[in-house]
């Protein structure tokens, strides 16, 4: 199942709440997500431990999650990708409550991939 989330939607709080179920158990296998929400790259930067100047120059972009039944997952942002289920979960629960931080259960990612991409070394 495909599912669109724009954070500029009605009650964003208790569309996310639901959300994190439908991972938790495997119903959403695209996820993406739109809106102002995503334009605050320093919480975003502090999530996954990138630039966040590398996402502030593509907030525009949709973050797409792709979803493997709730068994594996990466999400792909502008140019960056990450991956791991608990970290899209701890990202959504800093959407719906407003808190973002950088605290000790939510460490630096060391699955941070470059987007592939054609470069001059496989052309």
């Amino acid at each position: 199942m495909k599912m669109q989330l724009d954070l500029n939607g009605p009650s964003p709080p208790l569309i996310i709440h639901g959300l994190k179920t439908l991972i938790e158990d495997g119903t959403v296998e695209t996820l993406e997500i739109t809106g102002d929400g995503l334009s605050n790259a320093t919480a975003i930067g502090k999530l996954l431990n990138i630039d966040p100047s590398i996402l502030a120059s593509s907030q525009d972009v949709p973050l797409v999650i792709d979803l493997d039944h709730g068994n594996a997952a990466y999400a792909t942002f502008g140019c960056v990708r990450f991956l791991d289920n608990q970290r899209l979960l701890d990202w959504l629960d800093m959407v719906q409550t407003g808190t973002f931080r950088n605290a000790p259960d939510i460490e630096p990612s060391t699955e941070v991939l470059p987007r592939l991409r054609p470069t001059e070394s496989n052309q």
